[in-house]
């Protein structure tokens, strides 16, 4: 009866607040609540990052909308059919109002979906380079006013199942059948201490997500992007991450021994500390990466663009760094002891205080580079040329034949005369 109630002159006459009230009440809950309903659904959709559904959920919001605006106007014809005649005229401004309203809310959502989607968190922790105010965070700002922030939240979420019967050997971890997640969107979401082991992430967009601390071992993150996400303490040994994107990411302490890191971008990365013994990054692109003390210990980075990385007191030992670019890099205090350096660059490099101990550094360039208090001794294919091509080898140690040859040969060459030893 309170919605027809307000369409009838003799029942709307001299009503009380309590039938006001329910009247209005009665509106809301028959016209209103399907555009309410479908507004928290795509409010809660929209942390899955799909373009596409988020729209349908907006065309859904807007049909309902425009009913709910329409709606009464149509009961009131119906009910009074005896004055639709004489208002016929009133019908367009009723068809405007709607379509006003309609597509008023319509282009509100559309855009704090793209801006959710194809913008930034409200965080100043995330991307700290962008201003707090950038437009990018504008959405994400505007609904985590209101207390909801529109990324994915899986803090401590268990992805792939555990190990039948409790078995965490290397062969209970193997035989899991991992999570398939391929091409998921969980950008910038929250996954701290995350479960992800033998997970199929190929092409996932993980741009800017927080995984510190997460089990990735044998995960396979093939052509995903990782652009500024953080994996900082992660399990991903055996993981697979040939060709991603990875470009400042966040890898220091990480455990990726055994792991596949071939043709990656991780350009900018943070990889201090990070144990990738035996991995393979073939032509991985490391410049201006970070990798203080970390373990490439037998890695096979053949190809690899590494200029102005920081390898310093990094262990490199028995490594093939055949081919790899290394330019300007620093590389003070590397252990390169027993490792593959053949045609590497090491050009303008830093190797102060190195061990090359049984190095195979055949055909490699040092133009420029820096000896200062390297070991030598034993170094195999090392010429004289090489040594006459550096900026600083005099305090170097160096096998005897070598370092007389250097001293005859050299020592017209101003470009290499440098402190001496005591």
């Amino acid at each position: 009866m309170a919605l027809v109630r307000r369409h009838f002159r003799w029942m709307r006459d001299s009503r009380s607040p309590q039938a006001i009230l329910e009247g209005v009440v009665a509106a809301v809950l028959a016209y209103w609540v399907a555009p309410v309903t479908l507004f928290f659904f795509w409010l809660r959709y929209l942390a899955r990052q799909d373009m596409r559904g988020t729209l349908l959920h907006v065309l859904l919001i807007a049909l309902a909308v425009a009913a709910a605006t329409c709606l009464p106007t149509i009961v009131s014809r119906v009910l009074r059919p005896g004055e639709l005649y004489r208002k016929s005229k009133a019908i367009l401004p009723v068809v405007l109002s709607a379509l006003r309203v309609t597509l008023l809310s319509g282009c509100l959502l559309v855009l704090l979906s793209f801006g959710v989607i194809r913008g930034m968190p409200a965080d100043s922790s995330v991307a700290p380079d962008m201003s707090a105010s950038d437009f990018r965070r504008w959405a994400a700002q505007g609904l985590q006013a209101l207390g909801y922030r529109p990324y994915a939240d899986v803090t401590e979420a268990i992805f792939s199942p555990l190990p039948a019967h409790g078995d965490w050997s290397d062969e209970g971890i193997a035989a899991i059948r991992g999570v398939r997640l391929n091409q998921m969107s969980l950008r910038y979401a929250r996954a701290y201490h995350t479960f992800w082991v033998n997970a199929r992430l190929w092409r996932a967009n993980l741009e800017g997500a927080y995984l510190s601390e997460a089990d990735l071992r044998g995960a396979n993150l093939r052509e995903a992007r990782l652009h500024n996400a953080v994996l900082d303490r992660v399990q991903a040994g055996r993981a697979v991450f040939v060709s991603t994107d990875a470009r400042s990411i966040n890898l220091s302490s990480a455990d990726l021994h055994g792991a596949d890191l071939s043709y990656g971008i991780f350009e900018g990365a943070v990889l201090s500390n990070a144990k990738l013994l035996g991995a393979s990054m073939y032509a991985i692109d490391l410049r201006d990466a970070q990798l203080l003390r970390s373990d490439l210990s037998r890695a096979d980075v053949r190809d690899a663009k590494l200029e102005r990385a920081v390898l310093a007191l990094a262990n490199l030992q028995n490594a093939d760094f055949s081919a790899a670019k290394l330019g300007g890099a620093n590389l003070t205090g590397a252990q390169l002891k027993g490792g593959i350096f053949l045609d590497t660059n090491f050009k303008n490099a830093d190797l102060r205080g190195a061990l090359l101990t049984g190095a195979i550094v055949r055909e490699a360039s040092f133009d420029g580079a820096n000896f200062e208090g390297a070991d030598l001794r034993g170094a195999i294919g090392l010429s004289v040329e090489q040594l006459c091509s550096a900026q600083r080898w005099r305090g170097a140690l160096l096998d005897a034949d070598i370092q007389a040859a250097a001293q005859a040969r050299c020592a017209s060459q101003t470009a290499i005369v440098g402190p001496q030893r005591p």
